[in-house]
């Protein structure tokens, strides 16, 4: 966690994915992921210090109109039970380039809160 004028963030975090991802583990509440291919994301491994927030924000950071798609997949068995995702609608979700999803880490998983 970074202080800069009393203002406290996490700095975002750049991940390249080639393959689909399970338990796929951020270590920022702020994640640009950069997919080579499209891919699918089943869960989130949730980070161990406190110095991240119970929100998280994921964005396609794949080139605009480059077709590279992040399937957010809705309670996924191939991610641990604490881990999955709940999307809203109770149906996976597809991101396309430049697009986010916002979350809120709860006991039992993250909890989808918007697509933007």
């Amino acid at each position: 966690m970074k202080n800069i004028n009393g203002y406290y963030y996490v700095p975002a975090e750049d991940i390249t994915l080639s393959a689909n991802a399970d338990n796929l583990e951020i270590n920022s509440n702020y994640v640009h992921a950069q997919p080579t291919v499209s891919i699918d994301i089943t869960g989130f491994q949730a980070p161990t210090s406190e110095d991240h927030a119970s929100l998280v924000r994921l964005e396609n950071d794949a080139a605009f109109g480059s077709g590279i798609n992040i399937t957010l997949k809705h309670l996924s068995g191939s991610s641990s039970a604490g881990n999955q995702i709940y999307c809203l609608g109770s149906v996976d979700i597809v991101l396309t380039p430049k697009q986010y999803a916002l979350f809120t880490k709860v006991g039992k998983g993250y909890i989808m809160t918007a697509i933007i």
